[in-house]
């Protein structure tokens, strides 16, 4: 029942599969990357890096700042912080994933009226994270995260730690290929991390951005999953997105998405991403100072 109750609330919010412990660990966390259905481990040039692909925090310009929430059926939904800033030749970042639901009832059957209620279950998720990358050499550069997760099910509580890591090669012709393997850790209520490899590219052709990436899940079954994007900005102000992302299962389908620079420091941005039960819509803000 339990694992019936994580999976349901999930899929409400989330275009990834749910198949392991602490899932919510796959969401997406910038409405930029959703909306070009979440192939950035490759692209990796701002603070949403912290999430896909450390490695890329040195391409950060200075400070930056990501704030995003994501609301689905039965009033539960996320939200994260993720910071970043450069320092010279290296980036640092902390990060905070939290998934939260409604509480809910306790129940047991009972012979006389058919069931009786024993008290409410409270439910969260939550991650902190700290990061580090660095450029090795011009046009290479690697990173690391060390993460927190705290799991509670109402009496159950659960704890453990995990890393990811990776790596952000630049070639001189606009090119960029990223690598990364996340979740690598302990166990959950003795269930497996989400732990994945990424591989991706990416391609820029003046204001247009070409994104593609691949991920192999090291422990449930399934096959690779893939994610093509596009990103085209009009004038540096307007931002148009569209992507598509291929799984297994009912999953799969387009991403679309938009941006607005409202100011040099301030960017809003929003994307529309399949779901199980119905296409979601989700947004987010990135400050610059």
């Amino acid at each position: 029942m339990r694992h019936f109750l994580i999976i349901l609330l999930f899929s409400s919010i989330s275009f990834a599969r749910v198949d392991t412990g602490a899932d919510f660990l796959k969401f997406i966390t910038s409405a930029r990357v959703a909306g070009i259905s979440g192939s950035f481990v490759g692209l990796a040039d701002d603070v949403s890096t912290l999430h896909y692909n450390p490695a890329g925090l040195v391409n950060i310009k200075n400070k930056e700042l990501l704030l995003m929430g994501s609301e689905g059926i039965m009033d539960c939904g996320y939200e994260y912080i993720g910071y970043g800033q450069k320092n010279k030749n290296s980036g640092i970042g902390f990060c905070v994933l939290y998934f939260h639901a409604p509480e809910m009832l306790r129940t047991e059957e009972d012979k006389e009226f058919g069931f009786r209620v024993l008290g409410t279950v409270e439910y969260y998720d939550l991650m902190v994270g700290f990061s580090y990358g660095r450029r090795v050499r011009n046009n290479l550069s690697i990173g690391g995260t060390i993460k927190g997760i705290h799991r509670m099910i109402s009496p159950d509580k659960g704890y453990t730690c995990a890393v990811d890591l990776g790596v952000l090669y630049e070639s001189k012709n606009n090119i960029k290929f990223g690598v990364s393997i996340q979740n690598v850790g302990s166990t959950i209520w003795k269930d497996e991390l989400p732990r994945f490899v990424q591989i991706g590219g990416s391609y820029r052709i003046e204001e247009l951005i070409l994104t593609g990436a691949i991920s192999h899940h090291l422990i449930s079954k399934s096959k690779p999953e893939f994610r093509i994007g596009a990103e085209f900005w009009y004038l540096k102000i307007l931002c148009l997105r569209a992507g598509y992302y291929s799984l297994e299962g009912e999953l799969s389908g387009a991403t679309l998405g938009g941006g607005i620079r409202i100011t040099n420091w301030l960017q809003a941005d929003f994307a529309q991403v399949p779901a199980t039960l119905e296409r979601l819509l989700q947004g987010s803000i990135t400050i610059k100072f």
